[in-house]
Order: structure tokens, then C-alpha cells, then sequence
């Protein structure tokens, strides 16, 4: 009887190590899924803006009839119920949103994190400018990953994504080693990097996994 009550400790012990090992190895994304009430304007919970002051922050996506659809994007969710939208814009301003992540990034760990991004092929929107005539933003954008120490201050690049040329809803994979320890998460519309010009765009997105930790590739 005493043997099987010490093994049964035993199991327990390692069961639980197990479960701690686990848990230290995934940092949790609130509100990955970007849900929220369809609305112009506002991040969704969990998320804050960090975009230009003169300019509008993000968009909870998309609108459903019988209203009428937000700047015209008609796609539907790949998770859930909503996504998020952003642009870039051709006064040289452009969205991004930011977390504070619920444990931080170590410097020289290696992460995993994956997202779902797509492009609307209409995107109609005024501009600050003000003139009244609605403008396409539909150029292909790109996404920037940034880590953080402090609210909506951009301190390293952790990764960019390809140009999101594509109308349907396609996973993006990413792998980072920060060189810093990290606080918050930032994903920032960007554009080609090949563009010589700013030019107005958007990008979709949707179904932002948890950041897992993973092996390094020089790691043995």
C-alpha cells in the first residue's frame, strides 16, 4: 500500500511538472479571433489602438445585411464572427493595434505564431483630406509584427509578413527570436516594401494563434 501511495505521488509530481512546462510554453493571445461588434473605428477588446492621432483606428469586420456593409467589404469571418480590417494610407499614415501579452518574450527564445490574412477587393473610404469623394484602398498591404516594452512604442521588428495579395483567407506562419525581452505585441499595416510611393490599402485578418515557444533552429 505505502508503494502505491508513493507512486501515485510520484505520478502526480511528474503530471503536474508536465502541465507547467506546458503552460510556460504558450503565451495567450486575448482575443485572437478579433470578435466584437461590427463598427468603424475601434479596436476590438483586448486590443488597443496605437495608429495616428489625426486618423481613424481600425475596423471590426464586416457589417452584415440588411445593413449596409462598412466601406463596402462584404467577406465573411474565418473564425468566428468578426475580423479585424486595416489600411495604410497615401498621406503616409497607416493602422496597427497593440497587446500587452500575458507573459513576455524572452531575448534569444525562439516563438512560433500564426495568423489568417486576406485582401477585400473593395475597400471605398474617405480620407482626411476633405474632399468628398470616396476613395479605393485596395492595394496590397503587409504585415508587420512588433515587439514592445511599453505601450504603442515600436522597439523591435520581429517579423513581416509577404505582400497579402491574395481575396481569400490563407494562413501566415512566422518564427521569431527576439533580441529583448518583449511586453506587448504590435501588428502594424505596412506597405510594399517596393513601393516607391505610400498608396491607400487593407489587409484582413483573422484567427491570431497563441505564441508558442519553440526550439531554436541552431539549437542541438
Amino acid at each position: 500500500m505505502r508503494k502505491f501511495y508513493i507512486l501515485f505521488n510520484l505520478s502526480l509530481w511528474v503530471l503536474n511538472l508536465a502541465l507547467s512546462q506546458q503552460n510556460d510554453s504558450v503565451i495567450t493571445i486575448i482575443n485572437g479571433s478579433f470578435e466584437g461588434i461590427p463598427y468603424c473605428c475601434i479596436p476590438p477588446d483586448g486590443w488597443i489602438d496605437c495608429g495616428s492621432k489625426f486618423e481613424t483606428p481600425t475596423d471590426i469586420q464586416p457589417v452584415l445585411p440588411p445593413l449596409e456593409p462598412l466601406f463596402g467589404v462584404t467577406k465573411k469571418a474565418y473564425d468566428g464572427n468578426t475580423y479585424l480590417g486595416m489600411v495604410v494610407r497615401e498621406n503616409e499614415t497607416n493602422e496597427r493595434i497593440n497587446q500587452k501579452l500575458t507573459e513576455p518574450l524572452l531575448n534569444g527564445k525562439c516563438y512560433s505564431f500564426s495568423i489568417y490574412m486576406t485582401r477585400s477587393q473593395v475597400y471605398l473610404s474617405h480620407t482626411s483630406s476633405g474632399t468628398p469623394q470616396l476613395k479605393d484602398f485596395t492595394t496590397a498591404a503587409i504585415l508587420q509584427i512588433w515587439g514592445r516594452d511599453a505601450a504603442c512604442h515600436q522597439k523591435e521588428l520581429l517579423a513581416t509578413s509577404p505582400l497579402v495579395e491574395n481575396t481569400e483567407w490563407q494562413r501566415f506562419d512566422f518564427e521569431f527570436k527576439p533580441q529583448s525581452n518583449i511586453s506587448f505585441l504590435q501588428l502594424e499595416a505596412y506597405y510594399n516594401p517596393t513601393s516607391t510611393l505610400p498608396y491607400n490599402g487593407n489587409i484582413l485578418l483573422d484567427k491570431a494563434s497563441d505564441i508558442i515557444l519553440v526550439p531554436c533552429k541552431t539549437d542541438k
